[in-house]
């Protein structure tokens, strides 16, 4: 009769009819209430079709009826954790494994419970307890993994991924995972691999798409890398890590626009997101059409700066670096002292850092160096020099740097015993680091030219913090103390555009190498120029070409009928596309004469400064690799000496090379210095042979280092008191 009962029952089933299935179950047991088979075939009936409260007292009720039945309690667990019941579910799976101490599905079920509830370390115990018996179970290792990667046991998480891709290739989600600590060490070649292994098994997986695009960003593969985001948000419209990605992806292209439509998208994921809203708002466009567009930017940006202080919203270290949140370069393309902009940036995230005391050092003393991924370059032609001449005497030096670096710099101080300090990527593991290294000083490279450099200068990482010309503007964090500059570069009113304490050096603090002309010369031809033409190249950023400077390149063209001005586009070519624009609405008579070419390599750019005749250095942000490459080659520079730092270092050089003449008082009068230099070719000869005399005052200056070691014992002693 019970078999008869059950075969009808699972003939139902079998056809697909379930309700008439349950029907069924419930009239044989309002006759037979007590058979245990009909009993466990009605609880999972329910529990397949999610009625799993109801599920549970039927099973319940059948392991009354068989105590001590193995699948029954199987059947309960996963009903009393369907219906919420998870403390019960844990008890149920417990009485298995004394019934059944090597049963698999329960302890399972029993780790994944306490991954639920970020036991992580129990959760390990019942997984390998589990592996004890199934040792071969490719999923049981990836929950392993996965349980160890939440207790930042990366090694060992990294090991158990690459167990279960041995066990099963096809595997996706282990692919991932190794994919993902890769790309965290910044092995981008092998976490491809790997992310490409998943999408062979899951071509339409969002996050995958996602984590090749992060990927490519880091190859700095920039179209490769949206056309990944775009895909993960076409599989995922409401995916915001790859909505946050592009937007920043498209912002470091410069369109300015399309990332803040991209990051209102996010927004309108998550409408209380306070910080996507500030990211949003803060934009800040790399070529601006006018001085009315920069007055309107900055004044928003200082409203919505101290909205957000109003509000203080929560937020952590991490999160403002994984958002890419920091003070816009851009601001420095501007032409006005951001001294203002950058104290209300630093008042509106100073909350998210706790207060600390700096901690006085003892023993011989110690200096840090601070320099973040893909600066290094820049920190090592300007600093090199400096750090590899410094007295041993003075102190102990330390190179903090990326992991991906920290080879690199070894290799670049062959004769200096430095320490090297990786940072993991990790913004408040890596100021643990630093601050445990106990330096009496950090040098700061650079301040916000990225999120990490910028954020982490809030923590009190030393008791003297200090940064210097690697930006020539105020950091605007009161935890960073002094600004090592020069009385070459600073105007009599210089220390009101720092919040920190201003130091002067008698010298310019670099130590720069004369470079030699190129071995390979190109004719102008090359470039697409005409060796009739009088070539004057500005070889700059383009957000340096500030509006007030297009009259004045206005009025060389004019003055100088056979000028050519030369500027090398950006790397994406947008922002040029913005400048072209803009020259043909303000200048549109000599627009034409303005010849963008394309970016250059280092062997053309070298050419090219050879080949030209005069260097324009941009008002309000000139340059400084750029005037020491030019100078290296004798070649005259028209530049100015702006209100601010950033805009005098051209003019510190050629007066310390003796090439005054080349530096105009105004605006008004720089087209005339440029003119005289591109047509006048004795005066422009003169130039070159005072440049090439006076040189060696600029390049290979010991009286540098002298400085940066007189500073740092200033700094130190400041440090122990």
């Amino acid at each position: 009769m019970v078999a008869n009962n059950i075969k009808r029952a699972e003939d139902l089933l079998r056809a697909g009819r379930i309700s008439e299935a349950t029907a069924y179950c419930t009239r044989v047991l309002t006759l037979h209430p007590n058979v245990p088979e009909i009993r466990e075939l009605l609880g999972n009936i329910l529990l397949n079709s999610g009625h799993a409260i109801e599920a549970q007292l039927h099973l319940e009720h059948a392991s009354r009826l068989r105590p001590g039945n193995v699948n029954i309690l199987l059947r309960l667990g996963a009903a009393q954790l369907a219906g919420g019941a998870t403390g019960g579910a844990e008890d149920t799976w417990r009485k298995i494994l004394e019934l059944d101490p090597g049963n698999v599905e329960a302890r399972t079920h029993l780790g994944d419970s306490a991954a639920a509830r970020a036991a992580f370390d129990e959760a390990c115990f019942h997984y390998r307890a589990a592996l004890e018996q199934k040792t071969h179970d490719a999923n049981l290792v990836c929950r392993l993994g996965r349980m160890q990667l939440q207790q930042n046991q990366r090694e060992d998480a990294f090991f158990s991924f690459s167990r279960a891709v041995e066990l099963n290739p096809q595997l996706a989600e282990a692919h991932f995972y190794i994919g993902a600590l890769y790309l965290d060490s910044a092995n981008v070649e092998q976490a491809l691999h790997h992310f490409h292994q998943v999408l062979k098994i899951h071509p339409n997986s969002p996050e995958t798409h996602g984590n090749i695009g992060a990927a490519y960003y880091m190859k700095d593969e920039l179209d490769l890398a949206c056309v990944s985001y775009r895909r993960a948000i076409e599989l995922a419209p409401r995916y915001t890590e790859a909505l946050n990605n592009l937007g920043a992806l498209l912002h470091r292209q410069g369109k300015v626009v399309e990332a803040k439509n991209v990051y209102e998208k996010a927004v309108a994921v998550q409408p209380d997101n306070m910080l996507w809203k500030f990211r949003a708002t803060s934009l800040c466009p790399t070529v601006t059409g006018s001085r009315d567009e920069i007055t309107a930017y900055r004044e928003k940006l200082l409203i919505a700066l101290r909205r957000f202080a109003e509000l203080r919203p929560k937020t952590c270290p991490e999160q403002l670096v994984s958002e890419g949140i920091y003070p816009p370069y851009a601001l420095m393309y501007q032409g006005e002292d951001d001294r203002i902009i950058r104290e209300a940036y630093a008042r509106a995230f100073q909350h998210i850092f706790p207060a600390r005391e700096p901690e006085p050092q003892s023993g011989f003393p110690r200096i840090g160096f601070l320099v973040t991924r893909l600066h290094e370059d820049i920190f090592l032609r300007s600093m090199s020099g400096i750090i590899s001449r410094l007295n041993p005497d003075l102190a102990d030096l330390y190179i903090i740097c990326a992991a991906s670096a920290a080879d690199h710099m070894r290799q670049q101080f062959p004769d200096r015993a430095l320490g090297i300090i990786p940072l993991s990527g990790h913004i408040s593991q890596d100021a643990e680091k630093i601050r445990s290294t106990h330096l009496d000083v950090l040098y700061h490279w650079e301040i916000a030219t990225d999120a990490t450099n910028y954020w982490l200068a809030f923590f009190r990482l030393a008791p003297v913090q200090c940064t210097s010309w690697g930006i020539q503007v105020t950091s605007g964090i009161p935890t960073v103390d002094y600004y090592l500059s020069s009385e070459s570069v600073e105007p009599e009113d210089a220390q009101n555009h720092y919040t920190e304490k201003l130091i002067q050096a008698r010298e310019l603090l670099s130590y720069q190498y004369s470079r030699a002309h190129p071995k390979h010369v190109y004719p102008r031809e090359h470039f697409g120029i005409g060796n009739d033409k009088n070539l004057y190249f500005a070889v700059h950023q383009i957000g340096k070409f500030h509006p007030d400077f297009d009259p004045v390149m206005a009025e060389i063209l004019r003055k100088d009928r056979d000028a050519v001005i030369v500027i090398a586009r950006d790397r994406w070519g947008h922002a040029a596309e913005q400048l072209e624009a803009r020259f043909a609405k303000t200048i549109p008579e000599v627009a034409k004469r303005i010849l963008f070419v394309p970016r250059l390599p280092p062997d053309d750019y070298y050419n090219l400064m050879d080949q030209s005749d005069v260097i324009l250095d941009p008002p309000y942000y000139g340059g400084v690799n750029v005037t020491y490459d030019a100078l290296s080659f004798e070649k005259p520079i028209a530049a100015s000496r702006s209100p601010l730092h950033i805009g005098r270092y051209a003019a510190a050089c050629l007066e310390r090379v003796g090439a005054s003449e080349c530096i105009a008082e105004s605006l008004e009068h720089y087209a005339e210095v440029a003119v005289q230099l591109g047509r006048n070719r004795d005066h422009r000869l003169q130039i070159e042979k005072v440049i090439r005399e006076n040189k060696g005052e600029l390049f290979e200056n010991k009286n540098s280092v002298f400085e940066h070691e007189r500073i740092f014992e200033l700094l130190i002693a400041k440090a122990r008191t």
